[in-house]
């Protein structure tokens, strides 16, 4: 699957933050050349999905997982604090630890 694609599935559609997160190296992907455009772009396979899914969370994905509304999810975050996955200052969209988002839902 696209990057692209599994990054909007998973509800970071804003700024390439997931792309981001590729090219530093959090999630892993290779880079080839899409069969329709011709350009070059990550691609991700089902291992590497399974990887995204073991170690972040989107507030999409917690949805789905806990039946719970995305906001109400955000504000349950807030209130405990839980941040989101940075490193040195650097943005990657609305991305977090599962560990640390799960615990705070507990």
């Amino acid at each position: 699957m696209s990057a692209a694609k599994f990054g909007r599935s998973v509800g970071l559609r804003d700024h390439g933050g997931f792309i981001a997160l590729i090219e530093a190296g959090h999630v892993s992907a290779i880079r080839q050349k899409n069969p329709k455009t011709g350009r070059q772009q990550y691609w991700l396979s089902e291992e590497e999905i399974a990887s995204f899914h073991g170690r972040f969370v989107t507030l999409t994905t917690l949805s789905n997982e806990t039946g719970h509304h995305r906001n109400t999810l955000k504000s349950l975050l807030e209130a405990s604090r839980v941040a989101r996955f940075s490193q040195d200052d650097r943005d990657f969209g609305a991305n977090f630890l599962r560990e640390e988002a799960i615990a705070a839902l507990q």
